[in-house]
């Protein structure tokens, strides 16, 4: 049989079918993507090292450079990861997804399974060379367990963790956190390979940590409290797959009280943060927080007495709206 060339008529129509196939389910492969939440995910990676860090770190013209170049890397690993971690999610809530959301499925509707085991592979793959490079490039190549971590942790927390009491949750808000503190952390040993730059910079890279590692705390809260919300949400699947989800094992009424808790945790402590930023004498972002306050109490007051989809739904965003607030915050540290 003879070979399809490239230049053939029939080739031409298969590769126009597939083209016309693909741009239509375009959308649907973002959303299996959860490209609003990479989006954020970049965006708070790129606040936090040049909010930040470059702000307050004064590095020569060429550790620069070079540092720029590992934050691009592991900017691309982080997001190339996370992405890998939504379709393995996706693809072992199949059952889950049939009874919560059949609408909305991508993965085993409009992808294939085979094709999303074959895209989370070249993902987390491609996800994995990235980090090895910018670890690498460190002059740390240990660091590349970072990213090894958190890969198998976002498998683990599909396979297993999610369907445990919490503590899926909690692996959730903490990677959440882990990958604020990344530039921070590659930051670090970048400096500390120059001693003069770091002997320059100790007392500037503390105030750095400061502020850095107060913003994935608020990160690992609102996201703690998201992962619980759509928790409430997921609870027919859920139940049906035999999880073992906080609403399933303690009920609403503690999982709202737990929940409540969580809430007035944040206000307090972010609180306590516009305190210092009052002390310190940086005002604008003070003000800033407390839109981010209004919402919390708004989030605290508005949680149903029962677990209506709607009120969740709109629950749910609020704690993301408040988490793109905080990460805005640190724009006005500067002003």
């Amino acid at each position: 049989m003879a070979m399809l060339s490239i230049g053939s008529p029939m080739f031409k129509i298969k590769f126009r079918n597939l083209w016309i196939k693909t741009s239509r389910n375009l959308p649907a492969y973002f959303r299996l993507l959860r490209w609003k939440n990479l989006l954020m995910l970049g965006f708070s990676l790129a606040v936090v090292r040049y909010g930040i860090v470059l702000r307050l770190v004064d590095e020569s013209e060429a550790m620069q450079q070079n540092s720029h170049t590992v934050f691009l890397l592991l900017s691309i690993a982080t997001l190339l990861i996370a992405a890998a971690g939504y379709i393995i999610n996706d693809y072992y809530d199949l059952k889950i997804d049939l009874l919560n959301k059949p609408s909305q499925m991508v993965l085993g509707r409009i992808m294939s399974t085979t094709r999303g085991i074959v895209l989370y592979a070249f993902l987390n793959l491609a996800g994995l060379v990235a980090g090895a490079l910018a670890s690498v490039k460190t002059g740390h190549a240990f660091l590349f367990l970072l990213f090894i971590l958190t890969s198998s942790l976002l498998w683990y927390y599909s396979v297993y963790l999610k369907r445990t009491l919490l503590l899926g949750n909690i692996t959730v808000g903490l990677l959440t956190a882990l990958s604020l503190l990344l530039p921070l952390i590659f930051e670090f040993y970048l400096l500390l390979d120059n001693p003069d730059e770091w002997i320059k910079n100790m007392r500037p890279f503390r105030q750095a940590v400061r502020f850095t590692g107060s913003l994935a705390t608020f990160a690992f809260l609102l996201t703690l409290i998201r992962e619980i919300l759509k928790d409430v949400e997921d609870m027919k699947g859920d139940a049906a797959e035999q999880c073992r989800t906080l609403p399933i094992v303690a009920g609403w009424p503690t999982t709202r009280n737990l929940l409540s808790g969580l809430i007035l945790l944040t206000i307090i402590m972010l609180g306590l943060a516009q305190y210092y930023l009052s002390q310190v004498g940086y005002r604008w972002a003070f003000f800033w927080y407390f839109i981010a306050q209004f919402l919390l109490v708004h989030l605290f007051s508005r949680l149903p007495e029962e677990p209506q989809p709607l009120h969740l739904a709109n629950a749910s965003r609020t704690a993301k709206s408040i988490m793109l607030i905080g990460v805005i915050g640190v724009i006005f540290l500067f002003l």
